[in-house]
This record gives structure tokens, C-alpha cells and sequence, in this order.
């Protein structure tokens, strides 16, 4: 069972939280994000996934919302900036 740990992130000049978990999908390590806010989860809808590897963040394409990018903009920062996340990578 994997465990769940809780962000916070600032978006559009608001903090809101977040559930985040390390899984395998695809054969990638991934931390799979849920919003604690129903309007912004719903805009995350399909994008909730923020692989870890070498290559780095695969970030929505081209013909996604502006506002979800910066909105996985703003969530790929903060568990960057987390050691949390890094350690967990490490050790799986």
C-alpha cells in the first residue's frame, strides 16, 4: 500500500491542498496528484500524473487549457521543492 502524503501549493494567488502518492504507472515512477478543491480538480482532470524519470515532468500538450498548465506548473514546483519526494524516489 502506497502512502499518501499532503501538499500545499499556491495557485492563482490562493493556497489549496492536495493528496499526492508514489506509484508505478506504465512502468515509470509517478507521484498521482488529487486536489482538495473540486473546481481545480476537475481542471486536472487526466493530468494528475507527474512522472518521475531522467527525462523529467511530461507537462500536457500543446492544445491543453492555459490554465492547466500553469496550474501543473505550480503543483510540479512545490514537489520539487519538496525532499520528501526525493528521498521516496531514492528509495524505491
Amino acid at each position: 500500500m502506497n502512502e499518501i502524503k499532503s501538499i500545499a501549493f499556491t495557485f492563482n494567488d490562493a493556497t489549496y491542498n492536495a493528496l499526492v502518492r508514489l506509484r508505478r504507472v506504465r512502468g515509470k515512477w509517478a507521484r498521482v496528484v488529487t486536489i482538495m478543491n473540486g473546481e481545480l480538480e476537475a481542471l486536472l482532470f487526466g493530468n494528475h500524473f507527474f512522472f518521475l524519470d531522467d527525462e523529467g515532468d511530461s507537462m500536457p500538450g500543446e492544445k491543453d487549457p492555459e490554465a492547466v498548465k500553469m496550474l501543473r506548473k505550480q503543483i510540479f514546483a512545490t514537489l520539487q521543492d519538496d525532499p520528501q519526494f526525493k528521498i521516496e524516489l531514492a528509495s524505491n
